[in-house]
């Protein structure tokens, strides 16, 4: 349940990446890296009858951590260094360095990431297994991976 999609819907209700994407960032490219990056992960199943509760880890970036901060900035300053400063205009190479800076710093294996352990309650509909409140739970997961 954690795509594309929903992270893009997620990013669109967030002030800090709307204004991104005003000023020209990929925001379809960013969450490409972001799901390159977040994991789910089942621990354990537990089933009762027609209920069962999947225990699961999320990982995700840890925006707040400072060595988060220390990695952005680093990436920032190497993709400064080989920016062409000629051919594009300020906007377009603002996005392109904040661009570029944020997939190098996501995909540092030293970026910190975070880990939030949660239950997922799934019912038993016939011969499937449904989620319940998929949607609760997916506002969770985008509200955690964009904080």
């Amino acid at each position: 349940f954690m795509n594309k999609d929903a992270i893009l819907e997620a990013m669109g209700e967030t002030d800090d990446f709307a204004s991104l994407e005003d000023q020209g960032v990929n925001l379809d490219e960013l969450a490409d890296t972001m799901l390159t990056v977040i994991t789910l992960k089942v621990d354990s199943v537990e089933v009762d009858g027609d209920t069962a509760v999947v225990n699961a880890k999320f990982n995700y970036p840890d925006f707040a951590n400072d060595k988060a901060t220390e990695i952005l900035q680093q990436a920032t300053a190497d993709v400064m260094g080989e920016a062409d400063f000629t051919s594009q205009s300020k906007d377009e190479l603002k996005a392109e360095i904040f661009q570029k800076a944020m997939t190098a710093a996501l995909t540092n294996p030293d970026f910190p990431m975070e880990a939030d352990d949660f239950a997922l309650d799934y019912v038993k509909d016939g011969d499937t297994w449904k989620m319940k409140d998929q949607e609760g739970v997916e506002e969770m997961l985008n509200g955690m991976t964009l904080s």
